[in-house]
């Protein structure tokens, strides 16, 4: 009897034992089968999206927001995709990629010169609005400081100038020096030197730039006579003189009348230390003026003056540029006694 008590509770533990063995055998597999799909489930090392969603979709690929891509062609930044540059990741706020080459985003105020723009390739300047980020016409380039520029020929004389594009105008870059060769219409060089034709430009009394009789120096009627748009005067086929809507719309873009001529003159040539930054490649020189029908030429170095076609009666409508600030002023002045340069704009 007691040896069949022992036997039935020697039973007891053994069963017991049989099953806590099983249990945990259980446990341990899985336990090992979890961890192992956990760790398949997350993404290879150096993906840069989140590995939290655990999405199985992406077991031993690159994800990116919980779907798959190539990392060969793609990469992800911040749970976006966006194609590699050239095989290069870039950060897609700073850089744009056009023809598989990286640049400056045209957004970012610090850029100038070639950038992307809504996967353009354009240019930004120093300029006001949305604008100042613009599209380089055919025949013209960005530069670095985001000058866009140019050439044209005056087919009359085979003069070839140079051009800027500024915002949505464009100029010549240079001072016109077309010499009418009418003995009619009052032009010269600065101090009669035909050097400083080449260097500055030629200097016209009002009606001779705008190739108009002498005697529209001394009224407005019918000089010009009616026309619309822009008067094309002696500048080369396909410019005009400006009107001094056009100059404002200059100054206003270079940043406003008080600081547009620091922006618009060239870097040398001024005196005082009144150079400019020349931001555009519009190259506004130091040339002076003329006074009493060309017998006396003065301020070299100190200021310049350019004819614009607004006038009223004897007088004309002109814009300066001095050494010694930065503003852009206008002013009218006799049409007959005065000479001054042209800038042509395009129309």
């Amino acid at each position: 009897m007691r040896y069949s008590l022992l036997m039935a509770v020697f039973a007891l533990l053994v069963f017991a034992c049989g099953e806590v063995g099983e249990v945990s055998l259980d446990n341990s597999s899985s336990s090992e089968g979890d961890s192992a799909s956990s760790s398949s489930s997350n993404p290879v090392e150096g993906n840069n999206s989140s590995s939290s969603t655990g999405n199985t979709v992406c077991e031993g690929l690159y994800c990116c927001n919980g779907a798959p891509y190539d990392n060969t062609i793609n990469f992800c930044f911040e749970e976006q995709l966006y194609p590699k540059c050239n095989n290069k990741d870039y950060d897609p706020y700073e850089e744009g990629c056009f023809n598989e080459v990286l640049y400056p985003r045209c957004s970012l105020d610090e850029t100038r010169g070639v950038c992307v723009h809504n996967s353009l390739l354009r240019c930004r300047q120093e300029g006001k609005g949305e604008d100042k980020i613009i599209g380089p016409l055919s025949g013209m380039e960005c530069q670095e400081n985001g000058a866009i520029t140019g050439t044209i020929i005056d087919y009359r004389d085979r003069k070839t100038y140079k051009t800027v594009q500024i915002g949505n105008q464009v100029w010549m870059a240079e001072n016109l020096n077309y010499d009418p060769e009418d003995e009619t219409m009052n032009s010269q060089c600065y101090l009669k030197k035909p050097a400083n034709c080449a260097k500055y430009g030629r200097l016209y009394d009002w009606a001779a730039a705008m190739d108009l009789p002498l005697a529209c120096n001394f009224t407005s009627q019918n000089c010009p006579p009616g026309h619309e748009g822009l008067w094309g005067a002696l500048c080369p086929n396909g410019f005009a003189i400006p009107r001094s809507q056009d100059w404002q719309a200059l100054v206003d873009y270079a940043g406003g009348d008080a600081i547009a001529a620091g922006r618009l003159k060239s870097k040398t040539g001024w005196s005082g230390n009144g150079h400019g930054t020349d931001n555009y490649g519009f190259n506004a020189l130091s040339g002076g003026w003329a006074y009493y029908w060309g017998d006396e030429s003065r301020d070299e170095g100190k200021e310049s003056y350019w004819w614009v076609e607004t006038q009223s009666g004897y007088e004309a409508d002109y814009w300066r540029i001095i050494a010694s600030d930065t503003e852009a002023r206008n002013h009218f002045w006799p049409k007959d006694m005065d000479m001054a340069y042209v800038r042509c704009v395009h129309y």
